[in-house]
């Protein structure tokens, strides 16, 4: 009966309102032109510890390259320095000692940009190790780094022979003679803050970025942040926001507030990312735990979907509803008995999250070829927009903002010897804790 469930669900349509994704449509199908070899379609995503893991993102990512190419593996941030969970196919090392910010703190510690996350180093000898892990056995690489830093963080000797430009404020370009999987960087004095690396791999095809953090709600991204000028920075082609389950989970909810927290999000995704469309993917479906230990739908998440579903009929934006994908409300149960969910009835195994990747990638991908049957060797042809004097205002205004917020102290992250890899579904594991913090964070009230 669930497995049935399950495959009258791939068989559902959610995708909503597909053709505002035509402009993106068209620099795919431009990728698989043969006069166009040198074509680069960015993605940047964000959400929350939904996304945060690595698994979902990851997915997408691995789905949208083996169609129209790899580009390279895109964005990263060094989470465990930070003291959280991270992607599992990036491995992170530090010395010397560092403090770390994100956006859901009432008070950050200092400033946050794309990863919706910051570290920041206290001390002169403080330096950062990164490598890629292997992806199915193959080991990626890169030629180009884009780093989102302060410029007193260096890239040290293990880098190799890498040339430096700027690309724009807070923003150096680097780039190797020879393909590498592994980088360090280091720090020359105490402050010095990272947001994240871009890696490229110097091929054709699709650069997709995510990023997510822990109890990540729509308010979040109206803090202020240097994530709106290293987004124009970036100059996606798409941008997909992945929110709605925190703001289900919050005391404070209120229906029209959080539809103004939309509305004002995508205003400024439209005003420094001028030539990207939008996609948002709708929250999955999951279950309040009540009194001894019984669940129960939670009626602000039906609040939360039809605010959003009206938005992609009104705002000019795409929505993949994976709620509906998934089976609709109360299809956590079937989930959760394939062994692809959590107890917590919020979160996802990897395997589940693997499973929500497919099902919205799937679709996007079958309209996409449809689509694409008239444009194939038509190669992408982008007069990419410059953003306007709107933009240049609103950016000039977050930097004042930086400027004059008063932030917390910055305390050193302890960071916590590497768990042994999970077992079977069930079992406690680092990525367990990890959500059972975020749950107790969502049932405090909401400031």
């Amino acid at each position: 009966m669930i497995a049935a469930v399950l495959m009258a669900v791939v068989a559902g349509s959610g995708l909503i309102h597909p053709e505002n994704l035509t402009k993106f449509q068209k620099k795919l199908s431009g990728l698989v032109s043969p006069r166009d070899s040198q074509t680069v379609v960015r993605v940047f995503q964000i959400g929350d510890s939904h996304l945060q893991a690595g698994f979902l993102g990851g997915r997408l990512r691995q789905n949208f390259q083996k169609k129209y190419g790899d580009a390279g593996r895109g964005f990263v941030f060094p989470h465990h320095v930070a003291g959280t969970n991270g992607a599992y196919d990036v491995r992170w090392q530090s010395n010397g000692q560092w403090a770390a910010s994100n956006s859901i703190r009432k008070l950050p510690a200092f400033a946050f940009g794309l990863a919706g996350w910051s570290i920041q180093s206290l001390d002169s000898t403080s330096s950062l190790e990164m490598r890629l892990a292997p992806t199915e056995g193959i080991v990626d690489s890169f030629v180009t780094i884009r780093i989102f830093s302060d410029s007193g963080l260096v890239l040290g000797d293990s880098s190799g022979a890498w040339k430096a430009t700027s690309c724009g404020m807070d923003c150096r370009k680097a780039t190797a003679s020879a393909p590498s999987n592994r980088l360090k960087l280091q720090a020359t004095a105490p402050g010095q803050w990272l947001d994240g690396l871009v890696l490229e791999s110097g091929r054709k095809g699709v650069l997709w970025n995510e990023a997510g953090v822990n109890g990540l709600a729509w308010s979040d991204l109206l803090k202020p942040t240097r994530m709106w000028r290293q987004l124009e920075t970036l100059k996606p082609d798409l941008v997909v926001v992945s929110l709605g389950t925190n703001d289900a989970w919050y005391r404070g909810y209120e229906p029209e507030t959080f539809h103004g927290n939309v509305l004002e999000t995508l205003r400024r995704i439209r005003l420094v990312a001028p030539e990207a469309e939008v996609l948002l993917t709708l929250p999955p479906d999951h279950a309040l735990t009540v009194k001894k230990k019984k669940t129960a739908p939670n009626p602000k998440l039906t609040s939360v979907l039809g605010i959003l579903r009206g938005v992609c009929d009104t705002a000019g934006v795409t929505c993949s509803d994976l709620h509906l994908l998934m089976g609709g409300e109360g299809s956590w149960k079937a989930w959760t008995a394939q062994g692809l969910m959590a107890k917590d009835h919020v979160h996802y195994s990897k395997g589940g999250y693997i499973r929500q990747a497919d099902l919205m990638s799937e679709e996007l991908l079958e309209w996409m070829a449809r689509r694409g049957s008239d444009a194939l060797t038509v190669a992408r042809e982008v007069q990419e927009k410059t953003i306007g004097d709107d933009a240049r205002r609103f950016l000039a205004a977050q930097d004042e903002a930086l400027r004059t917020t008063t932030w917390a102290e910055a305390k050193k992250v302890e960071v916590k010897a590497p768990k042994a890899k999970a077992g079977k579904v069930g079992k406690k594991t680092s990525a367990r804790k990890s959500h059972k913090t975020t749950r107790n964070r969502h049932q405090r009230k909401r400031h």
